[in-house]
């Protein structure tokens, strides 16, 4: 455990410390951490009507992006996951010397104020992100495309961006993936790019401004309602620009329909839905994956980051449902 009292003066650092911590204390929830320092707390005197933090309390001391931290509320926390008083101590005092340097730090200058870009460094950073969810997009659709499968997969990197980084970061890889499979030998793409663009919005505001990635069933939720959009939307073009077929496995299952009795237009839709609802959810999860995988301060948002890790550690059923907004504060 880091506890370099002289380098990690960063609350988000102690944050990211503090969440390394729980993890190789095995995970235990919000609630139990809580338990724990009550337990200690009564050991001390303390009355029991005063003795239980509150769980978005303690779920506060694991958040990035804070502006405050509670030191005596840290030593308690890492007390909970086994450290002696000795390190616990280091920690109150990583706290203090943090709380110590965002005081003496002057105010950010934002880039607007300052009428400059944020940096060479920063932009290469994005544009490399933003290639990389383009490059998710392609994968997918080659994947789709070698082993036959009855799915899209061309929307996980817009699923990335949209969710990571923002709705319109993930209408932009939308549009960047479209615009590159018309010119390079796809032009049946470019109508279905609404499509990308639709889902690009719905999974961003979805999971950022809706809670969609708060909890494992939000995420469930949200993916379907995003399958259910992408059907709305695609399925006008497919009838009025394609005459119901393009040639993907889907079509077989509108088929089956038609030869049932079903007409064109309720079977294309069924088909093209149930298709598409088994999609989003395969590509919502690749992305969440994904997003995993970056470094917190690389997210503009860490509702997405947060349900990874309370996932990760088996967490997200007991915990995720049941957190206020009071500790959802960015």
């Amino acid at each position: 455990m880091p506890t370099d009292d002289s380098t990690n003066d960063d609350f988000d650092d102690i944050a990211s410390s503090l969440r390394d911590l729980r993890a190789r204390a095995g995970g235990p929830s919000y609630a139990e951490i809580g338990n724990r320092i009550a337990l200690a707390r009564i050991e001390r005197g303390v009355p029991l009507s005063a003795s239980t933090p509150a769980r978005t309390t303690v779920y506060d001391a694991f958040r990035l992006g804070r502006s405050r931290i509670n030191a005596a509320l840290v030593g308690e926390i890492v007390r909970a996951l086994g450290a002696d008083d000795a390190e616990a101590e280091k920690w109150e005092t990583r706290c203090g010397l943090a709380q110590k340097a965002r005081r003496a730090a002057p105010a950010p200058v934002t880039p607007a104020a300052a009428g400059a870009s944020t940096g060479p460094r920063s932009t290469m950073w994005t544009a490399i992100l933003l290639i990389g969810c383009v490059v998710l997009n392609f994968s997918g659709s080659a994947a789709v495309a070698t082993l036959g499968l009855p799915l899209f997969l061309d929307m996980i990197g817009t699923a990335v961006a949209a969710m990571a980084f923002g709705p319109w970061w993930g209408v932009l890889v939308a549009a960047g993936s479209t615009g590159i499979e018309t010119v390079t030998g796809t032009p049946d793409a470019l109508p279905f790019g609404i499509v990308n663009i639709a889902g690009a919005l719905a999974w961003g505001y979805g999971a950022r401004a809706l809670g969609g990635a708060r909890s494992l069933p939000r995420f469930l939720a949200l993916n379907l309602v995003v399958g259910v959009v992408c059907t709305i939307v695609s399925v006008p073009v497919l009838m009025i620009l394609f005459g119901g077929e393009t040639g993907h496995a889907s079509d077989q299952i509108a088929e089956g329909l038609i030869s049932s009795g079903e007409h064109l237009a309720p079977a294309v839709f069924t088909a093209n839905l149930l298709t598409s609802l088994a999609d989003k959810l395969l590509s919502g999860f690749i992305a969440l994956a994904v997003i995993g995988l970056l470094p917190a301060r690389m997210l503009k948002h860490d509702l997405v980051g947060s349900m990874v890790g309370r996932m990760a550690t088996g967490d997200a059923r007991r915990d995720g449902e049941t957190r206020t907004d009071a500790a959802l504060r960015a």
